[in-house]
This record gives structure tokens, C-alpha cells and sequence, in this order.
């Protein structure tokens, strides 16, 4: 069995970083591939009443304009942790 724990892990991609050779996620590009965008609401607090997305369905190259009726309630990232305190033995 080999130990890796306490061991140096070799950077074998450290080479393509620094010389700007390697590839990412964001340089590929492929056939019929989209891209997204998302907008976000320059009031951190506000509530959104209602979202016109007619002059964005407009724009040459769009495909669809998502919005929080697409989606739903759902929370997405982060973690929720309970309120209060529990004793041990509870």
C-alpha cells in the first residue's frame, strides 16, 4: 500500500500556468455551444416586482432570458446551519 498522507504532491501542470500554455474550462470552445450571463439587481436589499425581459428576446444571438420564474425558490450554494444552541446529551 502506498502512503500519501505527509507526502509532496508533484504540480506536474505548474509548467502550462506560468508560461500561459494551459487550458481552462473557459477557453474551450465548441459547436452549437452557448453562453450565459447572469444579471444581477444593483439594489442588495430591494424586491423585485417584475422582470421585462422583451428588450433582451430582442438582442441578435439571444436564445432564452431565464428568470426567477424559470427556476423557482430554490437556493443554491452555501450551507444553512440551525439556530440555537444544543446541549450534549440532547
Amino acid at each position: 500500500m502506498t502512503q500519501v498522507i505527509g507526502k509532496p504532491t508533484p504540480r506536474i501542470e505548474g509548467v502550462q500556468k506560468v508560461t500561459g500554455s494551459a487550458t481552462y474550462a473557459t477557453d474551450v470552445t465548441l459547436a452549437g455551444m452557448l453562453w450565459g450571463k447572469v444579471l444581477r439587481s444593483p439594489i442588495a436589499y430591494g424586491r423585485i416586482a417584475r422582470v421585462d425581459i422583451s428588450q433582451a428576446l430582442k438582442i441578435p444571438g439571444v436564445k432564452a432570458v431565464i428568470t426567477g420564474k424559470d427556476v423557482g425558490r430554490k437556493s443554491s450554494g452555501g450551507c444553512r446551519r440551525e439556530r440555537g444552541s444544543r446541549r450534549a446529551g440532547d
